[in-house]
């Protein structure tokens, strides 16, 4: 991109995250500039990707609650601390009671000094900063410019009660934009989707797969009235987080536990059972 292009780009940009501008001229200046050849394609998939986000709900994007790395209020700043280092996390909600109750975030370089002063009088409490709380139905556009005013990296989507459906990061709101984007609340680390043919008739999936996808997906009737992924479905039907090589033959299907943490199931490999019943194996 010539200096001019990214100029003309840069501005267009600029004016698609301000609130009273015309979107149906701002999308017709984007499609003329690239018919006179002043921005390339990709840049033009970008640009109509933020006129989209109006048209985006922050809790189709969001990581469900099942699915949130956190940690109770109860927890030692020393385990909250082996807790980031082994997950790999630079912000950790802490919640209260259950995790529907979510009150605050803590940093990793906050707990970082108390790694380095042991001895100081430092408690969760003194560190613990406050969340942005967002309603679940607000659209990624204005969360993406709340974020940015705010210097927030992520924040937590409540629904009509004050329960907490999901959090929200900058990177989640990016990838609707740019594509996909590795980042610390990815449950996968190789898998760039959520439901992955294999060889052999194996499905891979992570545990934010959606129910409604991976009946979709196996033509299954798997349901909730409490969760909306497979993991959160799986965790359901143990009554707890189940641990790696756990496995559950459900309609014809066994899901083996692949990777899990403490907190939630990352992946899940899925293959066909011949003459399989509906019983899970634990």
């Amino acid at each position: 991109m010539d200096g001019h292009s990214e100029n003309f780009f840069s501005t267009l940009f600029n004016k698609l995250f301000k609130k009273n501008e015309n979107e149906n001229v701002l999308e017709k200046q984007i499609l003329v500039a690239e018919e006179d050849g002043q921005i390339k394609e990709d840049d033009v998939n970008i640009l109509l990707n933020v006129l989209n986000l109006n048209d985006v709900l922050v809790d189709e994007i969001m990581v469900p609650r099942g699915d949130i790395a956190c940690v109770s209020y109860d927890t030692s700043l020393e385990d909250i601390a082996h807790f980031i280092v082994e997950n790999g996390y630079s912000r950790v909600p802490i919640y209260k009671g259950t995790t529907d109750h979510i009150i605050g975030l803590v940093h990793s370089k906050d707990i970082l000094k108390y790694c380095l002063n042991p001895d100081k009088n430092i408690t969760l409490h003194s560190i613990l900063r406050a969340p942005l709380f967002i309603p679940e139905a607000s659209n990624a556009k204005d969360i993406f410019n709340l974020l940015r005013k705010k210097g927030n990296h992520l924040a937590i989507l409540q629904d009509e009660y004050g329960g907490t459906t999901g959090i929200i990061t900058l990177e989640d709101i990016l990838e609707q934009i740019v594509g996909d984007i590795s980042d610390e609340y990815d449950n996968c680390d190789n898998l760039d989707e959520d439901i992955i043919d294999g060889l052999n008739g194996t499905i891979y999936l992570t545990g934010r797969a959606s129910i409604n996808d991976v009946n979709e997906k196996l033509s299954t009737q798997l349901d909730s009235e409490q969760v909306d992924t497979i993991s959160g479905y799986l965790s359901e039907l143990a009554g707890r987080i189940p641990s790696r090589g756990e496995i559950f033959t459900i309609e014809g299907f066994t899901f083996t536990i692949d990777k899990a943490t403490p907190r939630l199931i990352e992946t899940i490999i899925v293959e066909k059972e011949k003459d399989a019943t509906e019983i899970i194996s634990q």
